[in-house]
């Protein structure tokens, strides 16, 4: 086995898309911040937008203009927006699968959302909410 070139390999260029790659991560850490919740249709709804306007700019870019460290950052970047679609996906569809044995889900998530957006609650009415996802769940269980 022939031992590589390393200094050959070694490119000193900086790609022109390093920038943007830390933007990205920074983006869709803060997006995954404020929508905690893996399951979330708000969540799904709000990822989507945002890998779709990221995968719309990427496909705009002149791949050939680019240097090697470029191009290489511009499949990195790529394969990070179908990989984080990818999970968002599986998140999605596992929720799905599971929503007829979680009938509370879609009331736990509103509350949630809405705490984690700071709205103010009015406690009636999610004493109220509660109390029918309560019961919706205990008309599953066997008598």
């Amino acid at each position: 086995m022939k031992t590589p070139d390393l200094e050959a390999m070694m490119c000193t260029e900086r790609s022109p898309l390093q920038d943007v790659l830390v933007w990205f991560h920074s983006d869709s850490r803060a997006l995954g911040r404020r929508w905690p919740i893996p399951v979330s249709p708000s969540r799904h709804r709000e990822f989507g937008a945002f890998l779709d306007a990221w995968q719309e700019a990427l496909e705009g870019v002149d791949y050939d203009a680019l240097n090697l460290p470029g191009q290489v950052d511009w499949h990195l970047l790529r394969l990070q927006i179908a990989g984080t679609r990818l999970h968002c996906d599986h998140d999605r569809r596992e929720f799905e699968d599971a929503r007829e044995w979680l009938p509370f889900a879609g009331t736990v998530l509103a509350l949630e959302e809405g705490r984690l957006a700071i709205e103010r609650m009015d406690a009636r009415r999610a004493a109220e909410m509660l109390n029918a996802a309560a019961n919706d769940t205990k008309a599953l269980t066997p008598a």
